[in-house]
């Protein structure tokens, strides 16, 4: 849990944000990232508050750490290494390495903001324990706009050659390897958008709002909503998963391998390179509107925040 006392007891240099939902902290450096970041902030909420009909029920407190020093204050050294964030649900507190500390793109940065704050408005509106990991990290996956050929990848060889994991084995998934880590997560987000495209218009929202107004399980609400056990809804989404990729098996042998890797690096690399474009393109679109509303005149300096790669939060 990230203690309030910590965040009191900081005695570096960093410059507050106060927005409409909460303050946000950062390096003096990275103010372009914060006003950002407080605009994705208020984005993701407006659509959970449309998904879901749930708000946040306290502000929200950010912290942006552009060094590992700032990053284990405020998260404690016992976090992991590869860990992108981490979040209090019962605070509102979210603590994210900077794009450049994290090795990631500024596009990945925003997903896993995003869908940080929908794990806090979604965790302060039913209680995580009585949520099933798999429908938390998939519905925060989902909002985040979170996808990746490489996902998509992962998951059609592992339906293909029968290896998924079943949802109830998710519960695990912060002790499993990355890879089977990284299936989990794909396994996760591909259930819940199952439920978004095959069931009946706000069929998340109906469960969601009951476990909200009743201490039901997701099993039971889920069930009263939609007639389903969770054993029959999960046995439809698998065959839902190997209908959709059954193309593969024709496709997965060894020559076609040889031919399909290349193509799908190139195709990653293209949409890498699309992805930094756009945000590139939204950066200097919010810079034109910040400059043309202010009354100050300043030099922009543009952070160095590009070359970086990490998807786990």
């Amino acid at each position: 849990m990230l203690s309030n006392q910590l965040f009191g007891a900081y005695s570096g240099t960093l410059d507050t944000l106060n927005f409409g939902n909460g303050k946000i902290l950062y390096a003096p450096a990275q103010e372009n990232l914060a006003q950002t970041s407080a605009e994705q902030i208020l984005k993701t909420v407006r659509e959970i508050q449309q998904m879901l009909d749930f708000t946040p029920q306290q502000p929200f407190l950010v912290v942006i750490a552009d060094n590992e020093s700032v990053y284990h204050h405020f998260t404690g050294r016992s976090s992991p290494k590869w860990s992108a964030g981490i979040t209090d649900y019962t605070t509102g507190s979210i603590v994210l390495k900077s794009p450049k500390l994290g090795k990631t793109t500024l596009w990945d940065y925003d997903e896993t903001l995003r869908h940080e704050i929908a794990h806090i408005v979604i965790g302060q509106n039913v209680n995580p324990i009585r949520l099933p990991r798999w429908l938390n990290e998939g519905l925060a996956m989902v909002i985040a706009g979170q996808h990746s050929m490489g996902q998509m990848y992962t998951l059609a060889q592992n339906v293909v050659h029968k290896n998924l994991i079943s949802l109830t084995d998710i519960e695990q998934l912060l002790h499993f390897s990355r890879d089977k880590a990284s299936l989990g997560y794909a396994e996760s987000q591909s259930a819940v958008q199952y439920i978004v495209k095959e069931f009946p218009e706000n069929t998340l929202k109906h469960v969601l709002q009951k476990m909200h107004n009743s201490d039901l399980s997701w099993e039971k609400s889920f069930s009263e909503v939609t007639g389903l056990s969770q054993f029959y809804f999960e046995q439809h989404w698998r065959a839902y998963l190997e209908h959709h990729y059954k193309w593969l098996s024709v496709v997965s042998s060894e020559t076609w391998i040889w031919f399909l890797f290349p193509l799908l690096a190139i195709l990653a690399w293209l949409s890498i390179k699309w992805r930094n474009h756009r945000k590139m393109q939204q950066w200097q679109e919010e810079e034109d509107r910040w400059n043309k509303n202010s009354d100050w005149d300043f030099e922009y300096l543009p952070d160095e925040d590009e070359k970086w790669r990490g998807d786990i939060h």
